[in-house]
C-alpha cells in the first residue's frame, strides 16, 4: 500500500522509513520520509490512515515529529473517503498550522515534489505556505493579482464553450516548464539579449519573455537585470518593443502582466497586476487555464485573454455598483437604526453622532474584508484568525441565504460580538491570531481619540440589528446567480 500511495503521489527520490513519536494516535500507518535540499532540509512526513481523522491528531503527529528541531516538517496522510483515496496535509511552519483536508493525491504530490526542489528549506516552506489551498477557497496554482475579477475567472472562465478542448489542450503541458512550456503554448522564441526574449506567434510579435532562474523572484531587484525586479525590466522591454503583454516564467510558474496602463480589474500599478499560474500544483482538471490565458491563440488581438478581461470589467462594475447600493440602502440605515435604537433614552438624540458611528463601524467592516482579501490580514496565514475571520462569517451568511434563512435570532448576540473582536485585535493586536496592533483613529476605543470608537466599544447588537446589514456588506450573487462572499479583491479602493 505504501509504494502504490507513493506513486499516487508522484513522489520521486530516496525514500526513508520513519517512526511514530510518542504520544501519536497509532491510526497513522507510516508510509515514508522524503528529505528537501540544504542544511536541516524540508521533511516530507507521509502516512496513511483508514479514514478522514481528526485536525487535532494530525497537528499533534506534525508537533510531536517537528519537535524543537530547526527542520521544518510537512506531514501528508492519506485516508480512503467515499471510496476514493485524499490526502490531509499540516505544516510545515507556525505554532498552529492549518490542516487541509480533501487534497487530490496528485496535487498534493506536486506541491511536495516543487517543495523538495527547492534550494533550501527556507524556500520549501515559503513554496507550501504560498502554493496549499484553503479547504474550501481558492483554485490552487492560480493566483490573480487585480487582473481579472476573481469570481469571473473561477467560474465563467469553466462555463465557456471551449473549456473542454482547452483543458484537453492543456493536460500534457502540466509537467513543462521555462521555455519548453512557452513554445508549447504555440510561440516561437526570438532571443533579444542575454534576459530577454520575443515572442512570436504566425510571425507576429505578441509578448516579451523573461525566463527567471530558480534563485530569482518577480518581485526582487536582481543585478542580472539592471539592479531593478524582473517584472519592472520585463514591462520595461514590453515598451520598448510596443508589446501588449510581459510574459516571466520561474520553473513551472508563468505569470503574464499587461504592458498597457489601467489594464486589470484591480486598477493597481503594472507590475502589481498579473495572472499567475503554479503547474506543480495546479489541479488537472483546470488544466484549461493555460491555453486560454497564456496560449498563442489566447494573446492575439480578440482572444480569449481580453474576452474574459472585458467579461471581468462587466462583472467587477456590477459588483462595484451593487455593493454602494447595498450599503447606501440597506446597510448604512440598518445599522444607524440599530444604533440609535441602544442610545441612552435619558439623553436628547444627536443623529449626527448616530450616523458617524454607523459609518465608523461600516468603514471599520470594510477595511477588514479587504484587508483579509488583500491578504494584510492573516485570514490564510493563521488558522486562530481564519475562523473568526470576516471571510468565514460572510461564507456562513451565503450558506444561509442560499438555504433562504434569512431572518436572525433577536436573542443572539454573537456576530457583533465577533465582530468586536477583530475591532480589538487590530486595535490592539492579537499575537494569538498572529494580528498586530495596528492602531490608528478607525479602530480606536478611546474616547479621547474619537467618542464614536469609544461608544462603539460598548454597544452590544443582536443578530437581528446587525446581520442583515453584514450581509448586505459581504454577500453578493456570483456568476451563476447564487450567492457568494463579495471577492473585494476584485475592488478598487476608490469603489
Amino acid at each position: 500500500m505504501s509504494a502504490e500511495l507513493l506513486d499516487d503521489l508522484g513522489l520521486e527520490g530516496e525514500l526513508r522509513p520513519w517512526s511514530l513519536p510518542d504520544g501519536v494516535d497509532d491510526r497513522f500507518v507510516p508510509a515514508g520520509l522524503l528529505l528537501g535540499q540544504g542544511q536541516n532540509p524540508l521533511e516530507v512526513v507521509v502516512a496513511i490512515t483508514p479514514e478522514r481523522p481528526p485536525a487535532g491528531a494530525i497537528r499533534t503527529l506534525w508537533e510531536k515529529r517537528r519537535g524543537k528541531r530547526a527542520s521544518p516538517v510537512f506531514c501528508v496522510v492519506a485516508y480512503r473517503q467515499s471510496g476514493t483515496m485524499r490526502a490531509a496535509a499540516c505544516g510545515p511552519g507556525g505554532e498552529d498550522p492549518r490542516v487541509v483536508f480533501g487534497l487530490d493525491l496528485g496535487q498534493v504530490g506536486r506541491i511536495c515534489a516543487a517543495a523538495l526542489a527547492e534550494p533550501d528549506r527556507h524556500a520549501a516552506a515559503r513554496l507550501v505556505a504560498e502554493t496549499l489551498p484553503e479547504d474550501d477557497a481558492d483554485l490552487p496554482g492560480l493566483r490573480n493579482a487585480g487582473m481579472f475579477a476573481t469570481h469571473e475567472l473561477r467560474s465563467g472562465v469553466a462555463e465557456r464553450a471551449d473549456w473542454e478542448a482547452a483543458r484537453r489542450a492543456g493536460e500534457p503541458l502540466l509537467l513543462s516548464h521555462g521555455r519548453d512550456l512557452v513554445e508549447r503554448l504555440g510561440f516561437s522564441i526570438e532571443r533579444r539579449d542575454t534576459t530577454t526574449s520575443v515572442l512570436r506567434a504566425d510571425g507576429a510579435a505578441r509578448a516579451v519573455a523573461v525566463f527567471l532562474q530558480e534563485s530569482e523572484s518577480p518581485e526582487g531587484a536582481e543585478q542580472r537585470y539592471g539592479g531593478v525586479s524582473p517584472a519592472a525590466h520585463a514591462l520595461a522591454a514590453a515598451d520598448r518593443e510596443a508589446l501588449p503583454y510581459a510574459v516571466l516564467t520561474r520553473g513551472r510558474q508563468i505569470r503574464l502582466y499587461a504592458a498597457g496602463k489601467d489594464v486589470g480589474v484591480g486598477r493597481k500599478g503594472r507590475a502589481e497586476t498579473f495572472v499567475e499560474l503554479n503547474l506543480a500544483v495546479l489541479p488537472t482538471a483546470a488544466a484549461g487555464y493555460l491555453p486560454l490565458i497564456f496560449g498563442a491563440e489566447a494573446l492575439r488581438a480578440g482572444g480569449s485573454f481580453e474576452d474574459v478581461l472585458e467579461r471581468s470589467r462587466d462583472f467587477a462594475t456590477g459588483l462595484g455598483e451593487r455593493l454602494r447600493d447595498r450599503v447606501y440602502e440597506d446597510a448604512v440605515p440598518r445599522l444607524a437604526a440599530a444604533v440609535a435604537a441602544h442610545r441612552d433614552r435619558d439623553v436628547e438624540a444627536d443623529l449626527e453622532f448616530l450616523y458617524e458611528q454607523a459609518m465608523v463601524i461600516l468603514f471599520r467592516l470594510l477595511f477588514i474584508a479587504y484587508a483579509e482579501d488583500k491578504d494584510l490580514l492573516p485570514y490564510r496565514a493563521s488558522e486562530e484568525y481564519g475562523r473568526r475571520a470576516l471571510k468565514t462569517i460572510a461564507r456562513e451568511l451565503a450558506d444561509r441565504l442560499r438555504e433562504g434563512r434569512e431572518g436572525f435570532d433577536p436573542a443572539a448576540t454573537d456576530l457583533w460580538s465577533g465582530a468586536r473582536q477583530l475591532f480589538r485585535a487590530i486595535e490592539r493586536g492579537n499575537s494569538d491570531w498572529q494580528v498586530p496592533a495596528y492602531g490608528g483613529s478607525l479602530f480606536s476605543s478611546d474616547p479621547e481619540v474619537g467618542r464614536a470608537g469609544a461608544a462603539i466599544d460598548g454597544l452590544e447588537l443582536t443578530n437581528d440589528e446587525f446581520g442583515p446589514a453584514l450581509a448586505a456588506l459581504l454577500v453578493d450573487r456570483t456568476v451563476d446567480g447564487s450567492q457568494g462572499p463579495v471577492d473585494f479583491r476584485s475592488l478598487s479602493v476608490r469603489e
